[in-house]
């Protein structure tokens, strides 16, 4: 009786099995398969040069590598650094802040890359207490868009606590965390998770043109509109690589900066479904010179959301800070970096052109 009962318990057990295994073919699923075998392919990435606003070759020599070797770590496969630099030669790229779509695809291509990975080196400022800021985007090269981005920055001061306790001294130090804080949470499994995000690719497309430079920084315009990119794709909104947009500027023999025309907002429109532009200017610029330590950094900036449909100017605003604005008991609330209270200025600045997604 005891062996009656086994039998019919493995023969129902068997058909369940089968039942089973006939849905999973009938949903489209091989027996045995793992769903997240999709996902588990390795995401190839190609990590484009820096653009050195700094002038200085360190900059670049010790930041690279702290990034390529965070991504590295975080599960993603880079392309080779030789043959990097052989794509660029082949296709005469020279400016690496920007890309268009043309220079985009070549590299994809030849590089066998699933995105690319460009920025700038914003501020670097060697001594006794360092300074550095620096910014990067993620290009998905299939519609343009900016898929992440994130602009990080820091002086030593920064750190300093009670009774002047951690303070850092060293540029390699500062880097360093400075990387690990930029690329926290950034894995193969967060870029897939952005790049299926129906929110993102259904909402109204953003450009940001270059802002324009009245400041004393030779590169304040750029690093402005790096950290502008930074700010907005905190969002769920499209955003179109500025260098898609630079290269149809070009074709038209233009290059604005700070402001732009109505034709030219008509073929953004036309051409790339855009619906608003960020564009403005950055009046002052100024970092605390590392041996003062009552000196405290300086920005003002002004900005415009423009309806790219009607040349409509939607909203205007602009905005200054001072790093010890916020100053707090014993000046713990006192921004050292040029950079840090850049992006905050620069929060404040989209906030009040409604751009940015609450």
């Amino acid at each position: 009786m005891d062996t009656y009962k086994v039998n019919i318990f493995s023969l129902a057990l068997t058909l369940l099995v089968m039942c089973l295994a006939v849905t999973t073919f009938a949903a489209g699923i091989e027996p045995g398969a793992n769903q997240a075998d999709s996902a588990a392919k390795p995401l190839r990435l190609a990590v484009i040069p820096l653009a050195n606003y700094s002038g200085l070759a360190e900059a670049t020599d010790l930041i690279m590598p702290a990034i390529s070797g965070k991504l590295a770590e975080n599960g993603f496969v880079l392309a080779v650094s030789a043959d990097m630099d052989k794509s660029l030669r082949k296709y005469r790229i020279r400016s690496t802040s920007a890309i268009g779509t043309t220079d985009a695809q070549n590299l994809a291509h030849d590089l066998d890359v699933d995105y690319l990975l460009l920025g700038s080196v914003d501020l670097f400022l060697p001594g006794d207490i360092p300074e550095v800021a620096f910014s990067v985007r993620l290009i998905d090269i299939s519609d343009m868009s900016v898929l992440w981005a994130n602009s990080v920055a820091a002086s030593g001061r920064d750190y300093v606590k009670l009774l002047g306790v951690g303070l850092v001294d060293s540029m390699k130090v500062l880097i360093a965390r400075l990387v690990t804080d930029q690329f926290a949470g950034f894995d193969p499994d967060s870029v897939r998770k952005l790049a299926a995000n129906n929110e993102r690719k259904t909402s109204g497309c953003v450009v940001v043109v270059a802002f324009d430079n009245l400041s004393q920084e030779k590169f304040g315009g750029d690093i402005i509109t790096a950290i502008v990119l930074s700010e907005l794709t905190a969002g769920h909104q499209r955003l179109l690589e500025p260098g898609a947009a630079m290269e149809l500027f070009r074709r038209n023999s233009r290059f604005p900066k700070g402001e732009i025309d109505r034709d030219l907002l008509g073929q953004l429109h036309e051409q790339f479904g855009v619906d608003r532009v960020v564009t403005g200017a950055l009046d002052r610029f100024q970092a605390a010179p590392g041996d003062a330590p009552s000196a405290v950094p300086e920005i003002q900036l002004g900005g415009r959301c423009i309806d790219a449909a009607t040349g409509r100017v939607l909203a205007a605003w602009e905005t200054e800070r001072v790093g010890d604005q916020s100053e707090k008991l014993f000046k713990l609330g006192t921004v050292h970096s040029l950079g840090k209270l850049a992006r905050q200025a620069t929060h404040t600045l989209l906030e009040r052109l409604n751009i940015l997604e609450k």
